[in-house]
This record gives C-alpha cells, sequence and structure tokens, in this order.
C-alpha cells in the first residue's frame, strides 16, 4: 500500500509539474518577447516573394501601405500556435495594415497540409532564401513593420499574442509626420 502512494504520489507530482510548464511555455509565448523600435531611414530590404498562384510580389510593391512581414514555418511550433491570431489580425486592420506571413519552409506541401488546401492570400514564400538574411532574422518567428514610405518601423522578437490590445497598439502608426 505504501508503495502504491509513493507511485501515486510521485505520479500527481510529474502531471502537476508538466501543467506547469506548459502553462509558463504558452505564456512566453504569448507576447513579444520584445518590441524595437527600429532607426528611422532605413529603407526595408526589397526581396521577391512567392504568392501560392505562381505570382510574385516585391516588398516595394507594397509602398503606401504599412505592411507587417511576419517569418513563419510549418516546423515551428510558436509559429504554428499564433499564426492564425495573425491573420486575423490582418483582417481586422485592412486596409491599415497588409500582413504578409512568409514561409520559410522548402516548397508549398507542407504549407498547403497546414491549412488543409485553402492557402490564405496573406501567405507567401520566399524561393529564392534571401529574405532571412535580408532580414537579419536570427530565429522564428520574426515579424517587421514597414511603413507607408517602405522604411522599417519595427521589429518583433518571438511568438506574438496578435490578438493583445497592447500589440496592437504598437503596431499604431509610429511616425505621423515624415
Amino acid at each position: 500500500v505504501r508503495v502504491a502512494i509513493v507511485i501515486v504520489s510521485i505520479q500527481c507530482i510529474a502531471v502537476l509539474t508538466f501543467i506547469g510548464v506548459e502553462r509558463l511555455r504558452k505564456d512566453r509565448h504569448r507576447s513579444p518577447a520584445r518590441v524595437e523600435r527600429l532607426a528611422p531611414g532605413r529603407t526595408a530590404p526589397d526581396v521577391v516573394l512567392e504568392r501560392m498562384d505562381g505570382g510574385e510580389r516585391r516588398v516595394s510593391d507594397f509602398r503606401g501601405t504599412r505592411v507587417l512581414l511576419h517569418f513563419w514555418a510549418t516546423w515551428c511550433a510558436p509559429c504554428r500556435e499564433e499564426l492564425p491570431l495573425l491573420l486575423e489580425l490582418g483582417r481586422d486592420r485592412s486596409p491599415d495594415l497588409e500582413v504578409l506571413a512568409i514561409s520559410l519552409d522548402e516548397d508549398w506541401t507542407p504549407v498547403r497540409e497546414f491549412f488543409h488546401g485553402e492557402i490564405p492570400r496573406e501567405i507567401v514564400r520566399d524561393p529564392r532564401r534571401d529574405a532571412p538574411r535580408a532580414y537579419e532574422v536570427s530565429s522564428l518567428p520574426d515579424s517587421y513593420l514597414v511603413e507607408r514610405d517602405g522604411t522599417l518601423a519595427l521589429r518583433i522578437f518571438g511568438a506574438t499574442d496578435w490578438s493583445d490590445p497592447a500589440v496592437r497598439d504598437v503596431l499604431a502608426p509610429v511616425r505621423a509626420v515624415q
């Protein structure tokens, strides 16, 4: 009986520890690890991005529109968790903010599987694989806010709860006068 009580007690401790660690992990991924306001005047690198239909878009095509460039991949657990909220943010803020979620997957197959065959228009790929280097992406997910004039305004490191009002406030226009 004592052995059974000890085993059950150890299992309970293990389960409670697991639950606590999972809560901490999820909380850590819900808010930006760090938001950095970038020095004024730095132009966003003009990389070529591929749409699902094979068409191409350049970052410079969005001049006159604020754009949130978000680097992610289907194999990145925090990316998978936050992406639905990011896409919702883009739909809620449009036309105030265009969201481009740049998949770093090798091809469209895992992206298509992730979205069950219906890839949202905000999803693009980097077929030349030069965007992460051009934007100095150090880990995933990683996001950049590009202002209407094509300059970089913000960098948001890490997974983010894009539904959080504080995060949405951070994305408000930061340079009213250029």
